[in-house]
């Protein structure tokens, strides 16, 4: 980008900041020579932050400046394995 190239307004400087912490845990355990049991967590946005959005910037609104939005859950995903 060159000087004086940028776009007069950026919608998403305004926006409110995506907070998003995501969590893996894994456990082996070998049973013998030959046996293996694999046992796997995914935890995703595991502090349940929420994003938020659609802030009315209309003055004319009746919901100006206030957001009329929410995003954003916590998903688990459990997984288990066994290898021979």
């Amino acid at each position: 980008m060159t000087l004086g190239s940028g776009a007069r307004y950026y919608t998403q400087i305004r926006d409110f900041a995506t907070l998003n912490e995501d969590l893996s845990v894994q456990k082996v355990l070998q049973i013998n020579e030959k046996l293996r049991f694999r046992l796997r967590g995914e935890f995703l946005n595991v502090l349940n932050r929420h994003q938020l959005g659609g802030v009315s910037t209309s003055v004319n609104s009746a919901n100006f400046g206030q957001v009329t939005s929410v995003s954003g859950n916590r998903n688990v995903q459990l997984s288990a394995r066994f290898d021979f």
